[in-house]
This record gives structure tokens, C-alpha cells and sequence, in this order.
């Protein structure tokens, strides 16, 4: 099937439902209450032995990553995505031992780097005036896929109707079918890849005996093409900026969650009947009708970009410093929703502002360094907490800890 012949709708499609098939994962609000009230399995072992190695993994995965992306023409590494995540609920279904909760989080550190190729696909398949709508679309796959997950798996607990083992055959099952929808998506023509990049790159195509080129010309154009758009990303202040933005959004959320859930497991004894499920539902749900509509507004990003970047770190900042600081269970589950649906706006209006802002060539390549800078970040910031507290507990000063750096993270990019 010849990519450019299809409607570019059928591959949005096909590639929206992947995205939400993916995210198809019921197990993953109640993963942690389950592997340490049920499996006896120790808070150190968890937070200290198995954890870290999912951040690891993750940056040092998206090394090989975001420099091949591009030349493997993303389909190969979305199956990669959609095995690396059946592999890892393979083992969480027929394992509960601590060594299987480390290798659980290496393949998913797998499948995390390997999803710039799935937002990259979807700009390699479309003409530029779609750009906007597939951000939306593939954003918004994620969440609808998280959505429906969460709420089964809530419904599931409120009615007593299933055990947690019955989340992860679920999880296993759907996440075969998202292979098969990564199966069939239309490949990426490299001929007309190496055209594209020839335009961008003002080259003249070298004349082979045949007249024809291979996938080897297109290989000794993807160095060329990596440097052209490194000059034009980093060179440039406004998409510098937006870099920034994406590298300092990923790493703040990312300790923020971990945040949240220290400050659940501190209330927990406190509140036995569990509602992460209801949390996250409620987040991924506002979420999606968020980034659906948020880059319809009209607005010159160009020119209130910076502006409102400053006005998300601030009040990022707040919500983070209300949560930090609260005893009210209620409190941190708003303050948590309001922190990630405001993430979700701003990655959004981050992501489609890089492809729109600069005519790239390498969109992998850009949206996998940018994340591996978060990821360094985040990876510092990790060892500054270990440094200061006991990782195996949680305490407040912990927490703030965490927020704190969070919020100076997130006002990086101002």
C-alpha cells in the first residue's frame, strides 16, 4: 500500500486507535497499591530497586532512538512500542517476583522512548495545513484510551466484579490488538522521504546509472538532514523556546506524579476505600476535551507563547505549593487534576508549535532529544532527592522537596 495514495484520514484513524489501544492499560491506576498491599512487595524495593530503572531506561533508550527514528521511517519502532509493552504485561501476568518488577520497568523505559515515533508518523503522513488536527487527534487518542481504561478499572473495583489479575489479562488482550492496528498502518514511502528531504536540504538528486536512487541515498542524507534541523530548532529563539518548554514539561510531570502518588500513599491509611481510578478517569478525561480544543484558539503563539508558558509555570507552580503543604486528600486529587490537564495544554500547544514553526525534516530526531533532555533532568533531579531523604519512606519534607524542584524545572523555560 503506497502511503500517499491512501487518505490521510484512514491513517489517522488507524493511527488514533492504535494510540488509544495502547493506553488501554486498566492496571496501571492501582498497579502500585496492588504490588504493595497484595504481593507484600516493599516500598524500597518498589521505589528505590525497581523504579528508577524506568527513567533510566528511558533516556538511555531514546539514544538510539531519536537517531534512527527518522531513517527507519517510524512503523518499525511503533511495533517496537506496541512489543515492548505486550512483553512487559506478559511477565506482570505470569511474575510477581522483584526482579520481574525491574525488567517490567526496562521494557517499558523501551516502550516510552519508542513513542516519539508514533507522534512523528502522524506528521510524516499528512500535509502541512493538518498539522493542527492530528495534534489534537493523536493527543487526544492517548487520553481516550487512559479514559476508558480507568473507568473499567474503577467500575471494576467499586462492584467488586473482577480482581486485579482480571486488569492484567485485559491489558495483555487489548494491547495484542493495538499490534495488529500497528501492523497495518501504511508504511512511509522512503523514495518520497528522500525527495522531501532533498527539497528542504536544496540538493540536487545524484544521477544514478538506472536513474533511480536507494534507501542507502536516503541513510547518507539523514546526517545532513539531523544538522539542518538542529541549526533551525536551537538556532532559532521562538522554537528554542518550545524545546525548552517540552524538555522542562516532561521532566516537572513526571516528578509531579511521583509526587501525587507519595502523597496517596501517605493519606492511604487514612482513606481505605481507593479512588485513584476515579482521579485519573477524571484527568484524562478533561484532559482530552482540553487538547481537542485548545490549539483552535486563536492565538499568535508566536507572540504570547513566552507569555503563556510564564502564566502555566506560575501557576503550576501554586498548585504544586497548595498540594505540597495540604492535609485534605480532596485537595491533592484536585490539585493533581489541575496540574496534569494544564501539562496536557501545554505539551500540546508545545508539540504542534515545533513542527508548524520550522519546515523539519527530522521531527523524531527533535521530539526524542528534546525528551532525552527532560529525562537527564529529571534523572539529576532523582539523584538530588536520594541525596536528601530516604527514598524507601515518604515524609513531607520529601514531598516539598520534590514540588519545589518541580516548580523550578517547569519556570526553566521562562
Amino acid at each position: 500500500m503506497n502511503l500517499y495514495q491512501t487518505q490521510w484520514y484512514v491513517t489517522t484513524l488507524l493511527l488514533c486507535t492504535y494510540g488509544s489501544l495502547k493506553e488501554f492499560r486498566p492496571t496501571v491506576p492501582f498497579h502500585h497499591h496492588y504490588q504493595h498491599d497484595a504481593l507484600n512487595i516493599s516500598k524500597n524495593i518498589l521505589d528505590v530497586d525497581a523504579h528508577p530503572i524506568l527513567t533510566y531506561t528511558w533516556m538511555l533508550a531514546l539514544i538510539p532512538v531519536f537517531l534512527l527514528v527518522d531513517l527507519l521511517l517510524y512503523k518499525p519502532l511503533i511495533i517496537l512500542e506496541a512489543l515492548t509493552y505486550i512483553a512487559a504485561w506478559v511477565i506482570l501476568v505470569f511474575s510477581n517476583s522483584a526482579r520481574s518488577k525491574q525488567a517490567i520497568e526496562s521494557l517499558y523505559g523501551w516502550a516510552a522512548a519508542a513513542e516519539i515515533a508514533y507522534f512523528a508518523y502522524a506528521y510524516a503522513t499528512v500535509s502541512r495545513e493538518k498539522f493542527r488536527m492530528v495534534t489534537s487527534f493523536t493527543r487526544g487518542a492517548l487520553l481516550l484510551g487512559r479514559f476508558l481504561a480507568f473507568s473499567l478499572a474503577q467500575l471494576f473495583i467499586l462492584l467488586q466484579m473482577g480482581k486485579y489479575h482480571t486488569f492484567k489479562v485485559i491489558s495483555v488482550v487489548v494491547l495484542c490488538i493495538s499490534l495488529f492496528f500497528a501492523s497495518i498502518l501504511p508504511p512511509v514511502s522512503w523514495k518520497r522521504t528522500y525527495e522531501d528531504k532533498l527539497l528542504l536540504l536544496e540538493l540536487k538528486p545524484k544521477k544514478t546509472l538506472d536513474g533511480r536512487h536507494s534507501f542507502r541515498d536516503l541513510a547518507k542524507l539523514h546526517i545532513k538532514a539531523i544538522l539542518r534541523d538542529i541549526r533551525i530548532i536551537y538556532a532559532n529563539k521562538i522554537t528554542m523556546m518550545w524545546s525548552i518548554s517540552w524538555a522542562m514539561a516532561n521532566c516537572a510531570y513526571s516528578q509531579v506524579e511521583n509526587c501525587a502518588r507519595m502523597l496517596w500513599k501517605l493519606k492511604a491509611a487514612e482513606h481505605p476505600q481507593i479512588y485513584d481510578g476515579i482521579v485519573n478517569m477524571s484527568c484524562s478525561l478533561t484532559g482530552l476535551l482540553v487538547v481537542l480544543v485548545v490549539l483552535y484558539v486563536p492565538v499568535d503563539w508566536s507572540h504570547f507563547g513566552q507569555l503563556f508558558i510564564g502564566v502555566h509555570s506560575l501557576s503550576n507552580a501554586l498548585v504544586l505549593l497548595l498540594i505540597s503543604h495540604t492535609n485534605s486528600l480532596l485537595i491533592i486529587y484536585f490539585g493533581y487534576g489541575a496540574y496534569s490537564v494544564m501539562y496536557q495544554a501545554l505539551i500540546t500547544i508545545t508539540q504542534f508549535n515545533l513542527v508548524d514553526g520550522a519546515d523539519m525534516t527530522s521531527c523524531g530526531f527533535v521530539f526524542g532529544l528534546n525528551s532525552f533532555v527532560g529525562l537527564a533532568f529529571q534523572s539529576i533531579l532523582t539523584i538530588v532527592i536520594a541525596s536528601l531523604f530516604d527514598l524507601s519512606t515518604v515524609t513531607r519534607p520529601q514531598v516539598r522537596a520534590n514540588c519545589a524542584f518541580s516548580s523550578a524545572m517547569s519556570n526553566v523555560s521562562t
